[in-house]
């Protein structure tokens, strides 16, 4: 021992130390550098059992930093690929949620101008992402090849080619459906804006024919008492020809805007009130037209041939030539049928809801119809004044007259109870669809839950910004 203390004195010292330290620290902190024969129990304290553990770290060597097998090129390589099929990825799902936005524009101009981009979009950004999936694909064969012997390649599951392929199939099938979508709508609104162009049409058209009629019957009106009666009687029935031919245009005109509406053409209601203001000038015009014309013609008297009087007088009566005379009794007829018809319009009903005013409307139709033919009757009575003469001419020119005074009377009435009944219907159908319209703005209202967390605040948006 003393020969260690004198040739390896540094070995004693340091023993001494490391005795001495093991000593004061055991004292101070009551830690043992030696924890096995605490934790050697059948009931070992917590504090122990912790020391001992960490004592066996120290056991161990660190492990390396890099692993026996780490080769620089394959890591970099699938760090490459991992990067570029994040980047195509997350392409795919951004551009098909903007491919599946289906808050389409309402005019043709701008749906022309989506498709133009989605075409675009389709020509020169898909190509060189499908070049960029096909070199991914590639790269991933290559390492599948490279790590087959140590195991599959270190990627995310979304990030292989199976997942990005069925992204990529989403993004072609997101691509396809907006094509057809747009490609439909641009179709229909191309159909809305020529049907809206021929309503345009027949609408200036009809205008300027109702400025004509309208002249012509202040210039006439003015003029009749001038004229012979049979020169006056056809200009009348000339007026009433160009009057009758507006009724169908004007009737076309306004289911064309009906069906520019249903088709959510975004000018259909302009067009819609246009065509109306227009159906209600030709309504007041046929009313002008019997008042101002029909009326005085049917107060006109046709001129008599003078006879030589003789001194033998014939007595004809009334009651005679009624009862014998059959051209006497169809004037009576005519005007008993005249009468009743006038009483029955003035007494008819209008309606209370836009089904019954539909069906007062159609009911009417027919009887109008029915009145406007009864016309071709009076002109027949008119032909028969030439199998009279003398005192039976004129006591038929009288008859006749009273049936051409009620008939211009029940014809004007007629004419105003089909124009009354027309703009009901039009103001019960606009009044019905505006309610059915906050109809279902309410519900919506009523069933849409503000406190859910789900809500979609974006279609929230979109949808108010659409109903401005």
């Amino acid at each position: 021992m003393f020969r260690m203390g004198q040739f390896r004195g540094s070995i004693i010292r340091f023993t001494e130390s490391v005795l001495y330290f093991t000593r004061d620290f055991t004292r101070v902190w009551w830690v043992k550098v030696e924890p096995e024969g605490d934790v050697d129990t059948n009931e070992p304290d917590e504090k122990s059992m912790i020391t001992y553990l960490s004592s066996l770290y120290d056991v161990f060597p660190e492990p390396p930093q890099m692993h026996p097998l780490f080769d620089m090129e394959s890591q970099r390589r699938v760090q490459e690929y991992r990067e570029l099929a994040q980047q195509l990825l997350y392409w795919c799902r951004e551009k098909t949620s903007l491919l599946q936005e289906r808050a389409f524009p309402t005019t043709l101009i701008e749906l022309k101008r989506l498709l133009s981009d989605l075409n675009r979009f389709r020509s020169e950004e898909v190509p060189p992402r499908q070049r960029d999936k096909q070199r991914l694909f590639s790269i991933y064969k290559e390492l599948e090849k490279y790590f087959e012997s140590i195991g599959e390649v270190d990627v995310e599951t979304e990030l292989r080619p199976e997942s990005l392929e069925k992204a990529w199939h989403r993004l072609m099938s997101a691509l396809a459906d907006r094509d057809m979508i747009l490609q439909q709508e641009v179709q229909r609104l191309e159909r809305l804006q020529k049907l809206a162009d021929k309503v345009q049409r027949e609408y200036k058209h009809t205008e300027t024919v109702i400025t004509k009629i309208e002249t012509r019957i202040s210039e006439e009106s003015r003029r009749i008492d001038r004229l012979h009666p049979v020169e006056a009687k056809n200009i009348v029935e000339g007026l009433e020809g160009d009057i009758r031919h507006l009724e169908q245009p004007l009737q076309e005109m306004n289911d064309d805007c009906h069906n520019l509406k249903d088709g959510r053409y975004p000018q259909a209601g302009d067009l819609h009130k246009k065509v109306t203001k227009l159906h209600q000038r030709w309504s007041q015009l046929r009313t002008t037209f019997h008042t101002s014309l029909v009326q005085k013609l049917s107060g006109m008297s046709y001129p008599v041939q003078e006879t030589t009087i003789t001194k033998q007088t014939r007595v004809v009566t009334e009651t005679r030539q009624i009862g014998t005379n059959p051209y006497f009794r169809d004037v009576q007829e005519y005007t008993e049928w005249c009468q009743t018809k006038l009483k029955q319009l003035l007494t008819s009903d209008y309606g209370s809801d836009l089904p019954s005013a539909k069906v007062e409307l159609e009911r009417h139709q027919h009887e109008h119809k029915v009145i406007d033919q009864f016309h071709s009757k009076i002109i027949q009575c008119e032909r028969h004044q030439s199998n009279f003469s003398g005192d039976e001419l004129t006591l038929y020119q009288q008859k006749l007259s009273q049936l051409q005074k009620i008939f211009a009377e029940l014809l004007s009435t007629s004419t105003k109870r089909l124009s009354d009944l027309d703009a009901l219907q039009l103001f019960l159908s606009a009044a019905t669809a505006e309610l059915s319209w906050l109809n279902d703005r309410e519900q919506i209202e009523v069933s849409r839950d503000w406190a859910d967390k789900n809500l979609d605040l974006s279609a929230v948006h979109r949808y108010y910004e659409k109903q401005e």
